[in-house]
């Protein structure tokens, strides 16, 4: 794809693993300025507790990104919750409906909004997206169930690593303009000025090459 004149490298080569989302924090509050990319294995990111997600430092926000795995049909009733005492906001995506939304206005010294799901046995997309413009990171999804007792609700933690699953890349791509070597596409590039021809294919983990792309342009 073409957009103002830089080139996007898109492969499929992409497989579901266990163990946790894809977290990317940024510098600023608008999700921009990529300060890192890891691994996080629970949905609920805290300031300061051993046993959870600690945050990045200087992120302003940030974006998790994967899926979870529900072993049966059921309702499950979710709860986001931010716990600081600046406003901040929040919201969670599943399977690309916004599910749950925490504006700062809707914040006091903490804010929690509640919601009713149905999933089905299996997969399902899930993208977390939160701002907090001090960089407190006290924010969780949380799923409530039903306990042994009369009446009895427990809260816990809308997944962890034994049921949370992140896009893994299984291939690299390598292009090159005209004649020039092949190099490894990292990021969208400038297209050069006049004519030239794109080369362009990519390579699996077990090392199955694609077929080379050509694409000219002016």
């Amino acid at each position: 794809s073409i957009e103002e004149e830089e080139v996007s490298l898109l492969h499929d080569e992409y497989a579901y693993r266990r163990g946790g989302l894809v977290g990317r924090y940024y510098r600023d509050a608008n999700f921009t300025d990529l300060i890192c990319e890891r691994i996080d294995p629970f949905v609920y990111f805290f300031d300061d507790r051993e046993q959870f997600t600690p945050p990045v430092t200087g992120a302003h926000s940030a974006i998790w990104e994967g899926a979870i795995y529900v072993s049966e049909t059921e309702t499950v009733d979710l709860e986001l919750a931010i716990w600081n005492r600046d406003p901040a906001q929040g919201c969670a995506f599943i399977d690309g409906e916004l599910i749950l939304e925490l504006l700062p206005e809707e914040m006091a010294e903490e804010g929690f909004k509640g919601q009713k799901v149905l999933l089905t046995e299996g997969l399902h997309v899930l993208r977390l997206e939160y701002v907090e413009p001090k960089a407190k990171w006290t924010f969780a999804l949380f799923q409530w169930r039903t306990g042994q007792g009369y009446k009895e609700r427990i809260r816990e933690t809308f997944g962890n690593t034994s049921n949370l699953y992140h896009l893994e890349n299984l291939g690299t791509t390598y292009y090159h303009w005209n004649d020039a070597p092949d190099q490894v596409y990292t990021q969208p590039f400038a297209v050069p000025p006049g004519k030239n021809v794109l080369h362009f294919h990519t390579v699996d983990q077990a090392g199955h090459i694609e077929a080379e792309q050509r694409r000219e342009f002016k």
